[in-house]
């Protein structure tokens, strides 16, 4: 019973401060939460599919050009997984590079499917490659969508060179120019 009284009290305090926040500040700490915490979950997943992508025993096998040029690409992503803990940018790169390896693939005209491919998209399947990847997108525009409706309900507490940059970037159409304009 005490338990629940400390809990009950931590939400009364967290919802009292969240009340309490100017609207910059809940801005702030929205974009903080979560445009560091996105890639990093998704890197997780990611790399996670691609050991385990890795060590598939069909994959091993297959000595193919196609597939060997896909092992390579796999371990591409993995150096870049591993490189990116250095910054933000570099998570969002790494994350790039999982989303274009698993477009390349399944945005392949039919005439140019042959069974190398099918094999991989069998594999990128069985791994939930492409899952992954539109999760992550998902997750992305809604975290832009927010982040814009969040922005505009205060665009009256920003000075003009704020505004010009938000207006720049809300012009994007494309997720991966969005990405790249916020980060830099």
């Amino acid at each position: 019973m005490a338990f629940l009284k400390i809990v009950n009290l931590f939400l009364v305090l967290a919802l009292a401060q969240s009340v309490l926040c100017e609207h910059n500040d809940k801005l702030l700490e929205y974009t903080i939460q979560n445009f560091a915490s996105i890639p990093k979950h998704y890197e997780v997943i990611a790399a996670n599919a691609t050991r385990y992508l890795l060590k598939d025993e069909a994959l091993l096998a297959n000595h193919k050009p196609e597939v060997m040029e896909f092992k390579s690409k796999l371990n591409v992503f993995m150096d870049k997984y591993a490189n990116s803990g250095k910054d933000i940018s570099a998570s969002y790169e790494a994350l790039d590079y999982f989303v274009d390896l698993t477009d390349y693939y399944y945005e392949l005209p039919e005439d140019k499917l042959n069974d190398e491919y099918r094999f991989i998209i069998e594999l990128l399947n069985k791994y939930h490659f492409r899952d992954i990847s539109m999760e992550l997108t998902t997750r992305m525009e809604k975290f832009f969508e927010t982040f814009v409706k969040m922005f505009d309900e205060n665009r009256s507490n920003y000075e003009s060179n704020v505004l010009e940059h938000f207006d720049k970037f809300t012009a994007f159409t494309d997720l991966e120019e969005k990405v790249k304009y916020f980060i830099d």
